[in-house]
């Protein structure tokens, strides 16, 4: 088996780290509390606008990876759904016992169940799940596309998705960060895999283009600021706008041409990105982090903010490693059993023979 490339593991944490510092800044509409404009709320906007190309990055790589193969993989869905209650339960218990949260009987169903409640559970894990599902089928769509062909579904996909929905005010589609997004983030992923699009352009084209977007993205603040429109907030918040399309990509093909050897450590702690995800953002343990362990309200308007931001999502990397490595151990024995091994591989075959029909 060939070794992962520490590039995209690299981009990996990055992704995760830049999504942890948004919600730093997003999560209990802290940064919408303070109108003042001055230079922590600027930074506050910088950083929050950050956070959405990093997740077009993110399901770039899964994209990536996946794309092509033309294979259903019982075993991934398996582990995503087994890794998803499992942290969910484990939470379950840590809020329960540990910090003294009161849940009712509608939040252990969501526990259990996790996947099917959306932004009430964990919004990203039922696009993936769907994406991971239908993904031999994309595959089987865009092997059949001639590049023009292809060219032409990402047009009208991106058009669709991402560049309508740049304007909040245009209601023609109502998919905010959904199934459809990931979907055409994967064909874009697969595009990219197929045509090796990142050796048509250079590293620094692609800089250029990924750090002007950002100032762009970044600008729509203060220009709007000083106009009275709400610009940012109509044009740059979510996924699914031009800015985080061009931000991601052009991110996630620059770490494509950038050479770095195969490094254990940074692709040990980006195989815990996923579980720092879940632990972060657990829809039982993120109002206690965001609204009681993180006082963000009393640095905002101090010289410390950016301190305090960093040292926060450092601390929140840190302990969502170790309950990580805490599930994946406990994890273990089931993951690994021969009998889901041979379950898997069974329906494996079975699927898979379907798409040589």
């Amino acid at each position: 088996m060939n070794a992962r490339k520490s590039n995209i593991e690299l981009l990996r944490i990055l992704c995760m780290a830049l999504i942890v510092l948004n919600h730093y800044i997003s999560r209990g509409g802290i940064v919408e509390s303070y109108t003042v404009f001055n230079f922590n709320n600027n930074i506050a906007h910088l950083f929050r606008s950050t956070g959405y190309p990093a997740l077009v990055a993110f399901v770039l790589i899964s994209g990536y990876f996946m794309a092509g193969s033309g294979r259903f993989r019982t075993k991934r869905i398996v582990s995503l759904l087994v890794q998803v209650v499992a942290f969910t339960l484990i939470c379950l218990v840590t809020g329960v016992f540990l910090l003294n949260i009161k849940v009712d009987s509608g939040m252990i169903v969501r526990s259990i169940f996790p996947y099917l409640y959306g932004y009430d559970a964990y919004w990203f894990v039922g696009p993936y799940l769907v994406m991971c599902l239908l993904a031999p089928f994309m595959d089987i769509l865009m092997e059949k596309f001639n590049p023009g062909q292809h060219k032409l579904f990402l047009l009208l996909s991106i058009i669709i998705v991402f560049i309508i929905p740049t304007n909040k005010n245009f209601t023609m589609t109502t998919e905010r960060n959904g199934i459809m997004t990931f979907l055409v983030i994967y064909a874009i992923a697969g595009y990219i895999k197929k045509y090796q699009l990142e050796k048509t352009m250079g590293s620094k084209k692609l800089f250029l283009i990924m750090t002007g977007t950002m100032a762009l993205s970044y600008l729509t603040y203060p220009a709007g600021h000083f106009s009275g429109v709400e610009l940012y907030n109509l044009t740059v918040l979510d996924m699914n706008n031009t800015f985080a399309l061009v931000i991601g990509v052009s991110f996630f093909m620059l770490f494509l041409k950038i050479q770095v050897n195969t490094n254990r450590f940074i692709n040990y702690i980006a195989g815990t990105t996923f579980g720092i995800y879940l632990f972060h953002d657990n829809f039982l343990l993120r109002d206690w982090i965001w609204g009681y362990y993180v006082n963000r309200q009393a640095y905002y308007d101090s010289n410390l903010f950016l301190a305090h931001c960093f040292a926060v999502v450092s601390a929140l990397f840190i302990l969502g490693i170790i309950f990580d490595i805490i599930t994946g151990y406990l994890l273990k024995p089931i993951l690994n059993s021969s009998k889901i091994d041979r379950a898997c591989t069974e329906i494996d075959g079975k699927v898979n023979r379907s798409f040589t029909l």
